[in-house]
């Protein structure tokens, strides 16, 4: 036998190995969502739909997903849930109640050193721990997300959106600015921001409603200051009701342009960038 023949033999007994551990390892899977479907019913659960296989990313939104666990999602007992299968690091269940909006639109999924949009399921959802963002990767996104919005209250049924792109912003580490009486900015405290679809987040629990603002600036130092990668700009932000008193906070983040922007655009509300001595107005 030459060696150029045991090469082909040993690579093909190779990709053979890696392909039946594949194909096992997905009857495992189904086998675990058959067997999860088995124990809902076992134990008198009301399965409106489900459940089915999915992949999880966590609870916090990222800009791009890596790791997820493959579990069982279904929808029963009024409630979103995850099962995990082997980890349970990201099980849910997910109160239909709290569910604000349903999204279907890609997700950006790492797969080596690039990301690769995905089709996925996006559950955004409000309860005593803050604002959470369900990431799922599923063979039927779409059919999943009529199924909730089904069986959801009125003010979610209106909030599903089948988009190609998502319609977040965020997350970035940010400090929150308090202004004195003096117009002195003062730093508060640091946490996350986040640009969901109907508002702005810092820390996942304090909330800016996008209908509330009126206006954003944007103060940017300008020149070299912008081309340093950790630079930070400060970020104001101007809301209260049309007939009461305005409220002011600020936020210095990196990129703070492209914030204002992806606020200003949802929230349509003026923004003023100022550069130095310079005002511009988009």
């Amino acid at each position: 036998m030459t060696p150029e023949l045991i090469v082909l033999l040993v690579g093909s007994l190779g990709l053979g190995g890696l392909g039946a551990r594949w194909a096992t390892g997905r009857r495992a899977r189904q086998r675990y969502v058959l067997h999860t479907r088995t124990e809902w019913a076992r134990a008198g659960r009301t399965v409106h739909y489900g459940p089915v296989g999915a992949t999880c990313f966590g609870s916090r939104p990222r800009r791009t997903y890596r790791q997820g666990i493959f579990g069982a999602l279904g929808l029963v007992d009024g409630r979103v849930v995850f099962d995990g299968y082997q980890q349970g690091i990201y099980d849910a269940s997910i109160p239909l109640d709290n569910i604000h909006w349903i999204r279907v639109h890609n997700i950006p999924v790492m797969h080596g050193r690039t990301a690769a949009p995905r089709r996925g399921l996006v559950l955004h959802a409000e309860d005593a721990d803050g604002w959470h963002v369900h990431s799922f990767l599923l063979e039927a996104p779409d059919e999943f997300a009529r199924q909730i919005s089904h069986h959801s209250p009125s003010r979610t049924r209106q909030d599903t959106s089948y988009h190609a792109e998502r319609d977040d912003f965020g997350p970035a580490r940010a400090v929150r600015m308090r202004q004195d009486i003096y117009g002195q900015w003062e730093p508060d405290r640091q946490g996350s921001l986040y640009l969901a679809p109907d508002r702005l987040l810092f820390d996942w629990h304090h909330s800016i409603l996008l209908a509330h603002i009126q206006r954003l600036d944007v103060f940017s130092k300008g020149g070299l200051h912008d081309l340093l990668p950790y630079a930070t700009d400060l970020l104001r932000i101007e809301t209260g009701p049309p007939d009461g008193e305005p409220l002011v906070v600020g936020f210095l983040v990196r990129q703070a342009q492209q914030w204002a922007e992806a606020i200003a655009q949802k929230a349509q509300a003026p923004l003023v960038i100022h550069q130095g001595r310079k005002k511009k107005e988009v």
